[in-house]
């Protein structure tokens, strides 16, 4: 969804925010920034907790 908006938009920066799993909860969850990255063609802010 969020890939497909950026697209939508013809966004040249993309600003998103970590929430800061790290270890075996991210790897449960899974770690929707690192996703992000992997498929997003354009620019990609991230911005850490607090």
């Amino acid at each position: 969804m969020i890939l497909s908006l950026v697209a939508k938009l013809n966004a040249d920066l993309m600003i998103i925010g970590s929430v800061g799993n790290v270890g075996i909860k991210a790897k449960l969850i899974g770690n929707t920034v690192e996703k992000i990255m992997r498929l997003l063609k354009t620019d990609l802010l991230i911005l850490p907790p607090n």
